[in-house]
Order: structure tokens, then sequence, then C-alpha cells
């Protein structure tokens, strides 16, 4: 069996220069999954359909995000950076009996030392 296919289409503002003490770096995107990829991650085997009373076949779909990254300096070459991102999820896994919600967010907090 396939895992299928995720495609990310990105817009952000990383090339632009940024001299703040705290720089935010936003983005937006659309994020395309194949069929294959869909039904591989939301769809439910016959075990959980049998369980659940229902059974389900999810298509493609096309999730759209936003989210930034911001930096700050901590000393001369130690860096913290806070990502995050939200994506809101196309109706073909909302609409997946394994998918509680429509979205779903993320954070990660990093540092980083600069050479």
């Amino acid at each position: 069996m396939s895992a299928g296919c995720s495609f990310t289409l990105l817009m952000d503002s990383s090339s632009l220069p940024m001299k703040r003490l705290m720089p935010v770096y936003p983005e937006v995107g659309v994020e395309y999954q194949t069929s294959d990829y869909t039904r591989y991650y939301f769809a439910p085997t016959q075990t959980e359909a049998a369980r659940l009373g229902r059974s389900y076949r999810p298509g493609s779909a096309v999730n759209l995000f936003a989210g930034a990254l911001i930096e700050t300096r901590i000393t001369e070459r130690w860096y913290a950076h806070l990502y995050v991102r939200h994506t809101v999820v196309d109706e073909a896994i909302a609409d997946s009996p394994l998918v509680s919600q429509k979205g779903r967010s993320s954070a990660l907090l990093a540092a980083a030392y600069r050479f």
C-alpha cells in the first residue's frame, strides 16, 4: 500500500531583510495531499470501521496554513526561535471518523548557535 504524496506551496518573508530586535517571519501556504495519502493516514482500517460502525474513503485534500517564525537574540552568537503554525484541513480529512477537529496547530521552540 502506498502512502501517497503531499505537496506544499509556501509563501514566506524569510528572504526580506530584517534588522529588528525580534524579527517575525510570517508564512502562508497551501498543502495538497493525494487520495492515496489521505486514505493511508485518515481512512479507518476494516477493524476500526467495524468498531466505529462506519467506513470512510477520503479523496484528495487541499489544506490551508499560516504561521510565523519569531527570532530573538540571546547573546552575540545564541538565538532563540519560536515557530508556530495552524493548518485548516480539507473536508476530505475533517469528515474522517478518525479526526476530531477541522484544524491542527503546532509550535516549536529551538535554540540556535551561529558560527
